[in-house]
């Protein structure tokens, strides 16, 4: 590992530190967020905690995407590219556009089709998820390396969690789209904003 990777690692990891009194603060709106879709109204309804919850998210996205690079989800097969940093760059740059279009999609079809909060709702679900599934996979990596070092064992149970954390995601924003929109239209929102482009990510991962 080169001196610019472990310098991006070394940052991603004060962040995470620095995220530990946010986390302790969010806790228990994540937790009820995870097994109550209605949970995430209230939690959009406090601004302070929104915003907290919106900051956190932010912070975590350097080492999520460290995490991605250390374990080798990205191949770079296909481009043969041999640069750590630069296969680094790629991955953030591929999670950044991933991000950017979403937005763009929940912007142009949600917005001007529900009220505000309750866009907001729909449209920050993303970064309550993410916070959890990034505790998700610190508390399930954590649990393999007490019984393992095997790089392809530790790279499966990132899968699994990734996986069963999207699963419950989608299911979620499925319970609030259902509560706000038709089944016909919650169901079209839900792949044209969620399906078609973790579809089009996962591609790029394992083509690249």
């Amino acid at each position: 590992m080169n001196l610019y990777i472990s310098g991006i690692t070394l940052l991603s990891i004060i962040f995470a530190l620095l995220s530990i009194k946010p986390i302790i603060t969010l806790k228990t709106y994540l937790w009820r967020c995870f097994f109550r879709y209605k949970y995430n109204f209230k939690l959009e309804d406090n601004m302070k905690i929104a915003r907290l919850r919106n900051r956190l998210s932010l912070a975590l996205l350097s080492g999520f995407c460290v995490l991605l690079y250390q374990c080798n989800l990205f191949s770079f097969k296909l481009l043969n590219i041999s640069n750590n940093l630069l296969q680094l760059a790629i991955i953030f740059g591929i999670i950044l556009i991933y991000i950017i279009i979403r937005s763009l999609l929940h912007n142009y079809i949600l917005k001007h089709k529900l009220e505000q909060d309750k866009y907001l709702v729909i449209s920050n679900l993303e970064n309550t998820f993410f916070i959890i599934l990034c505790l998700f996979l610190c508390l399930s990596i954590s649990l393999s390396l007490a019984f393992t070092n095997d790089v392809l064992i530790i790279k499966n149970v990132i899968l699994i969690s990734i996986s069963f954390i999207y699963s419950i995601f989608l299911i979620r924003k499925m319970q609030i789209l259902l509560f706000l929109c038709s089944p016909l239209l919650s169901i079209l929102y839900l792949c044209i904003l969620e399906v078609i482009p973790s579809a089009m990510l996962i591609s790029i991962a394992l083509l690249l």
